[in-house]
């Protein structure tokens, strides 16, 4: 149900508990949209065309053609439309386009509702309305569902970092930062050389990159204010990012004349800008990498070493997991993550601060309860 319909003071507090409703509704919005081939192999063999020379036509990394070329091989809709003007056929007739669909959560309904009855109390101040039906005394607010996060716990992460010395550094290093950092796969992305501190072991998160369709990646600024940090790194992990450094100055010798030394990146108001590159994850023709592309080598990494399942995100929450469980303060941990506020820090961890305060109050038990006994020992 929409409510752009209703006329102002015929607005009543059940229409807009059906907007919400409507809006949890699966197929109320788009969540995400790919393209996959009918037969590119085929058409490529039709007319003569090697996956190398396909992908210089289109202007996109090898890797994206060998996606295409795969049985239900998903890939981007730019991308998808690139190869079809190389191949000068129609998008329609060289690949299927897939929508998903899904409802709204709860955090967006919330906020939903709050824009709304703030507009409704400036109505009514303006005397337009009579009162605010959106008001706590005429309707309960839609509920925020707080849901606990996904982590590994220390054995499967351990094992997980075992699996990882055997990947491609390119992989290994992603995986190893998401893991030791606690940031976010967007910031990861984002990440420059420049940002990289060797001398002093720490990173500095200054920018996200993310896929937005119809715009493709996009750079933007961190997502609030307190998202802009450093982050310190032990030398463990600043030996796997020298070693990364050096697989990375070795493709740019590689790649020679082909090489990007300078990209075209997209803001989030659609402008562009020509900027330097130094991405520390690139694709195989040395552009930024779409991070979608971690998320969907993470699943396929799950499956291939029948893991429980988790995605870059849960390696963030595992992160900030075993910290808390070390006894790491909450402040401290909320900085390191680049929360808005510690109150976010309690509400998405409330169990591993739980079970911390468990153990906490067993360790205290036991000290107490030892010296006591000590004391009694002493008397009798």
């Amino acid at each position: 149900m929409a409510i752009g319909e209703i006329k102002l003071v015929k607005l009543q507090s059940h229409h807009l508990q059906e907007f919400y409703n409507n809006l949890r509704e699966n197929g109320i919005k788009q969540v995400g949209s790919y393209a996959v081939a009918n037969d590119l192999r085929n058409i490529m063999k039709q007319k003569k065309l090697t996956q190398k020379k396909l992908a210089e036509l289109s202007s996109i990394s090898s890797t994206t053609v060998s996606t295409a070329c795969k049985e239900n091989g998903h890939i981007s809709i730019e991308s998808a439309e690139k190869i079809a003007v190389a191949l000068k056929m129609p998008l329609t007739k060289d690949f299927q386009v897939q929508t998903e669909t899904g409802g709204f959560s709860s955090k967006t309904i919330l906020h939903h509702h709050r824009l709304i009855s703030s507009i409704l109390a400036q109505a009514t101040r303006d005397r337009i309305v009579p009162f605010n039906v959106a008001d706590r005394n005429y309707m309960k607010a839609p509920k925020l569902e707080h849901s606990e996060a996904d982590f590994l716990d220390d054995k499967q992460l351990r094992h997980v970092l075992e699996l990882l010395e055997e990947e491609p550094i390119k992989w290994k290093t992603a995986m190893y930062l998401l893991i030791f950092s606690g940031i976010r796969r967007g910031e990861l992305m984002g990440l420059e050389w420049s940002d990289i501190d060797f001398e002093n072991r720490v990173i500095h998160i200054k920018r996200t990159s993310q896929y937005v369709q119809h715009m493709g990646i996009i750079t933007k600024s961190p997502k609030n204010e307190t998202s802009y940090r450093t982050v310190k790194l032990s030398a463990m992990m600043f030996d796997l990012l020298r070693d990364y450094q050096q697989y990375w100055q070795k493709l740019r010798k590689d790649l020679d004349d082909c090489w990007h030394y300078f990209i075209e990146i997209t803001l989030i108001d659609g402008s562009k800008k020509s900027v330097r590159n130094d991405r520390l994850f690139i694709k195989d023709d040395s552009t930024p990498m779409n991070p979608d592309s971690l998320t969907d080598w993470t699943s396929k990494f799950v499956k291939r070493n029948n893991l429980p399942h988790f995605s870059p995100h849960s390696l963030r929450h595992t992160h900030a997991t075993l910290l808390i469980a070390e006894g790491v303060s909450i402040p401290t941990v909320s900085r390191r993550l680049g929360h808005s506020s510690i109150a976010t820090t309690s509400k998405i961890y409330v169990h591993a601060i739980q079970s911390a305060d468990e153990i906490a109050s067993d360790i205290i038990d036991d000290k107490l309860n030892s010296h006591s006994k000590m004391k009694n020992k002493h008397n009798a």
